[in-house]
C-alpha cells in the first residue's frame, strides 16, 4: 500500500481511515502513522529539504530517540555528537527501538543541548540487533516484515548532516510527535474497532477529531485520541492473537 506521505498530517490520517477496511495487511497502518508521525514531522521542522525524499521512500526514514533508561524523556539521552579540531564529527550512539529504514535521525545529546543527526543505515547496519517482541514486527505486504532494532555504536571522523537543536525545540518537538503519534494511533484503532463492531458514538468521535486536527495536535486533541483508544482497545485486545502494538498501546498510552 503507498501511502500519501506527502500530504499533510490531517490528510494522511483521513485518508488512512477511509481506506482501513480495504487493507490486505491493516497492520501495515502502524509504522506508516510513526514515520508520518516522527521522522516526517523531524524532517518537516529541521531538513524541510528532504520532505520529497521522504516521500519518495515511501517514509522509510526512521526516528530513534529511545534508550535504555531514558524514561520517556530527551533530558536522560546519553548518545552524543561531539566537533573534532579537523572540522569532522564523532557520533556515539545506544538506541533500544529503531524502525526498519533506509535512513535515520538520531536525538542526541550536542555541546549544551541536541541535535538531530541523519545516518544512512548502511553505516550502522552491522550493529543492528533485531527485536523480537510482539510489538516489533509488521507485515506491510506479502513479502515485507518491517522489524525494529536496538543497536549501539560509535563513528569517528566523520561529516555528518545534523541541526543543532535547543533544549526548548528538543521538548516542544518531542510534545508534537507525542501528540501526533497518539491520535495517529487512536484513529488507526477507531479504524480497526470498527472493523469488529460498528459503533456510531465512537465513529462520531472519530469524525469530530479528524475535523480538529492540524499539523500540530493540541492537547483537546490527544484527550479525544485517548477517549478513542479507551473505547477501541478493548474491543481489539478481545480478539484472538491482537498484534502485540495494541498491548503496548494499552501500556503506552494508560488507557
Amino acid at each position: 500500500m503507498n501511502f500519501p506521505f506527502d500530504k499533510p498530517l490531517p490528510e494522511f490520517l483521513t485518508f488512512l481511515v477511509e481506506i482501513y477496511p480495504t487493507l490486505e495487511y491493516p497492520e501495515a497502518s502502524i509504522p506508516a502513522v510513526a514515520r508520518k508521525a516522527s521522522a516526517g514531522y523531524a524532517i518537516q521542522q529541521f531538513f524541510p529539504h528532504l520532505l520529497d525524499d521522504f516521500s519518495a521512500r515511501g517514509g522509510a526514514y526512521a526516528y530513534a530517540i529511545s534508550e535504555p533508561g531514558w524514561k520517556g524523556s530527551p533530558l536522560n539521552i546519553k548518545s552524543t555528537l561531539t566537533a573534532t579540531n579537523d572540522g569532522a564529527q564523532r557520533i556515539s550512539i545506544e538506541k533500544s527501538f529503531i524502525p526498519e529504514a533506509e535512513r535515520s535521525i538520531f536525538v542526541v545529546r550536542f555541546e549544551d543541548a541536541f541535535a538531530l543527526v541523519l545516518l544512512d543505515t548502511d553505516l550502522y547496519r552491522a550493529a543492528r540487533v533485531k527485536r523480537t517482541g510482539a510489538e516489533a514486527s509488521y507485515r506491510i505486504d506479502a513479502k515485507t516484515i518491517l522489524g525494529h532494532y536496538s543497536a549501539q555504536f560509535a563513528l569517528e571522523h566523520q561529516k555528518l548532516q545534523f541541526k543543532s537543536v535547543s533544549k526548548r525545540q528538543m521538548l516542544s518537538l518531542g510534545r508534537a510527535v507525542l501528540y501526533r503519534e497518539l491520535v495517529g494511533y487512536a484513529l488507526v484503532a477507531g479504524a480497526h474497532a470498527q472493523t469488529l463492531h460498528v459503533d456510531l458514538s465512537l465513529k462520531q468521535k472519530m469524525d469530530a477529531l479528524c475535523a480538529a486536527l492540524s499539523e500540530e495536535p493540541s492537547k483537546d486533541d490527544a484527550a479525544a485520541a485517548k477517549e478513542i483508544l479507551s473505547a477501541s482497545l478493548p474491543l481489539i485486545l478481545r480478539e484472538p492473537n491482537p498484534h502485540g502494538f495494541w498491548v503496548w498501546a494499552e501500556k503506552m498510552f494508560a488507557v
